[in-house]
């Protein structure tokens, strides 16, 4: 893969680490922004695509899933890999965030982010969002309507707590939302 990278970070060491990773992978043109206003900036000023965006999740100002959401609204074409050193759970929640916004992921990656992972994950195919048939008994939503639904309070959440059966302790939550 060659081409043009944006890196979006906030951590001038992860620039440090990761624009030589890059390189020594055949990325020809690296453009650093330290948070998503930043990148939607370089988008916005930059006429040649981008084939390849690197971006953490935690940074002040936009942080990363929001500028996810600006990707998917601009129906951006280009591959993704989320860097983060948030937790496994939330970095898998935001991959399947961004496939529902119909965007190229390629991986969701843990900080450090070692050669090889990188390296890996630039052989992916992107996982594009396919949309499911609906069966008679089922109803597709498009992300507008949920858009909708969430900013009208229409959706409620009923939480219930998963428990272990052994020890009895609270092991974690389970959450059924209904759309009013």
């Amino acid at each position: 893969m060659m081409g043009k990278v944006l890196l979006i970070d906030d951590d001038p060491m992860m620039a440090e680490l990761m624009t030589p990773l890059l390189s020594d992978l055949g990325m020809q043109e690296i453009h650093i922004a330290s948070d998503g206003n930043e990148a939607l900036q370089v988008l916005d000023r930059d006429d040649e695509e981008l084939s390849l965006i690197l971006c953490d999740l935690r940074m002040p100002g936009m942080d990363g899933i929001e500028f996810m959401r600006h990707l998917g609204g601009r129906e951006f074409s280009g591959n993704i890999i989320i860097i983060s050193g948030s937790d496994s759970r939330l970095l898998e929640s935001v991959y399947d965030l961004a496939v529902a916004h119909r965007l190229n992921i390629l991986a969701a990656l843990e900080k450090p982010v070692s050669a090889r992972a990188l390296a890996e994950a630039l052989k992916v195919q992107p996982k594009n969002f396919v949309m499911p048939v609906a069966s008679e008994n089922q109803v597709v939503l498009d992300a507008d309507e949920l858009s909708r639904a969430l900013v009208a309070g229409e959706l409620v959440s009923h939480f219930q707590p998963k428990v272990d059966i052994t020890t009895g302790k609270i092991t974690g939550v389970e959450t059924l939302v209904r759309w009013n």
